[in-house]
C-alpha cells in the first residue's frame, strides 16, 4: 500500500514539474484565494501544490485509518483464535485425563481377573495332583 502512496505521489509531482515548465508564466500569477477568515494573494502554483497535498493528505488519512481497522480486526481475530485453541486443548486434556482413568480401571479389572484365574489354576492344579497320586497309589496296590 506504502508503494502505491509514493508512485501516485511521484506522479502527481511529475505532472506538477511538466506544468510548470511549460507554463511558468502561468504560474507565476497571482491569485486572490478566500479561505473563509482572509483573502489570500498567492501564485497559482503554490496553490495547486497545497491542494495537491491536502488530497494526498486525505488519502493517506483514509488508508492509514483502514489498515488500523484491519490490524484491530486481526487482532481480535487472534484472540479469538488462541482462545478456541486453549478451550479445544483444554478439552481434549479433559478427554485423556478420562481416558487414562478409563485404562487404569481396566487394568486394574484386569489384574484382578487375572489373580482369581492364576488362584483357581493353582486350586487346579493341587486338586488336580492330588487325584493323579491318588489314582497311582490304586494302581500300585492292584495286582495286575
Amino acid at each position: 500500500m506504502k508503494r502505491i502512496h509514493l508512485i501516485l505521489l511521484i506522479i502527481y509531482l511529475f505532472i506538477g514539474l511538466y506544468f510548470a515548465v511549460f507554463n511558468w508564466d502561468m504560474f507565476m500569477v497571482n491569485l486572490n484565494v478566500d479561505v473563509g477568515f482572509t483573502v489570500i494573494n498567492t501564485p497559482l502554483l503554490i496553490d495547486l501544490f497545497f491542494v495537491g497535498l491536502l488530497f494526498m493528505l486525505v488519502i493517506w488519512g483514509i488508508s492509514a485509518t483502514r489498515i488500523l481497522k484491519l490490524e484491530r480486526d486481526l487482532a481480535k481475530k487472534d484472540k479469538e483464535i488462541s482462545a478456541l485453541k486453549a478451550g479445544k486443548y483444554d478439552e481434549q486434556k479433559g478427554d485423556i485425563n478420562d481416558t487414562k482413568k478409563s485404562l487404569s480401571e481396566l487394568r486394574d479389572k484386569t489384574e484382578l481377573i487375572l489373580n482369581k484365574l492364576d488362584k483357581s489354576d493353582d486350586k487346579d492344579d493341587d486338586a488336580g495332583g492330588s487325584q493323579s497320586a491318588d489314582s497311582e497309589d490304586k494302581s500300585d496296590k492292584e495286582p495286575l
